[in-house]
């Protein structure tokens, strides 16, 4: 007997084997261990430093540990419409999608089938890993998960707890997701930059409340895929913007993304020799330019 803490939910559960098995007990995903494939093949509409120019290699999943009323595949992450495969059919994808030109292995809602992706995942792959989630996940899974995956895609959808559960059946989820994501930042490290000035990957630290934490997501989602001087131009507004607003006594949060996002050009400038057209040294104290915006 196996029982199942994999996500949040925790629900200790035995699941079946797979959809057939009369034995065991299904918890909040749904569905057994098999991995259960919705839909796999070249993805072009993902963030674009994603897909690329050949497309991500996307394998959706089918269930979930959430069951957000405005799912947009609704029919894959709660009715159960996909395919039961093996682990050795999921590796055989994994190829196919990489023979045909994907950048990358993109895992869609990944979660609830951890164990067949860690055994699909025993060998390395010659492009990077994608693990794209709503969030909700645990410290353990994630670490577990260590050296298996290159990238990190996720969610970021309350701030509001109880909204949460409503729409989601997710307790505490921003307390969870926001640590998550600052694990997930732990494996995976900083920005990268190609030799075309592109922004691959920013990632970002932080300690403080939730604001902080959504702002520095924000930010870091919004100067992927640009270049150094359209990054330069992301300001606390549009940060805000993205998130559909902050609490007046939480805008300072967006100032400090901001100012993050300038001392890590500032850093990149200074490590590289080079100098960044329009850029100002980062301020020692965030409250003279929060003085400065209200006054």
């Amino acid at each position: 007997m196996t029982l199942c803490y994999v996500c949040p939910h925790r629900c200790g559960v035995d699941r079946p084997a797979n959809m057939s098995d009369t034995t065991g007990c299904f918890g909040s995903c749904g569905v057994g261990l098999a991995p259960i494939v919705a839909r796999a093949g070249l993805h072009m509409w993902e963030e674009p430093v994603i897909s690329g120019t050949k497309g991500s290699g996307t394998v959706f999943f089918s269930g979930c540990n959430l069951h957000c009323v405005f799912c947009q595949n609704y029919d894959i992450s709660c009715k159960g419409f996909g395919k039961e495969i093996t682990i050795e059919r999921l590796k055989e994808i994994y190829h196919e999608l990489i023979a045909q030109g994907a950048h990358n292995i993109n895992l869609v809602t990944p979660t609830h089938f951890t164990e067949a992706v860690l055994q699909s995942l025993d060998e390395p792959l010659p492009v990077p890993v994608v693990y794209n989630t709503s969030g909700f996940e645990t410290q353990d899974t994630l670490r577990r998960l260590k050296g298996k995956v290159q990238i990190y895609l996720p969610d970021l959808k309350y701030s509001d707890d109880m909204a949460a559960i409503k729409y989601s059946n997710a307790p505490y989820y921003f307390r969870i997701a926001t640590e998550a994501i600052k694990e997930m930042y732990n494996q995976v490290g900083d920005y990268h930059i190609d030799d075309n000035g592109i922004i691959q990957e920013a990632k970002f630290k932080t300690f403080g409340c939730g604001a902080a934490v959504a702002t520095s997501s924000m930010a870091t989602e919004l100067v992927k895929g640009k270049t150094i001087q359209q990054a330069l131009e992301v300001t606390n507004k549009a940060v805000m913007e993205a998130l559909d607003g902050l609490p007046p006594v939480k805008v300072h949060c967006s100032l400090l993304a901001e100012e993050a996002i300038h001392a890590a050009l500032w850093d990149y400038a200074e490590k590289n020799n080079i100098k960044i057209e329009g850029l100002e040294k980062p301020v020692n104290d965030i409250e003279e330019k929060i003085q400065d915006e209200e006054y």
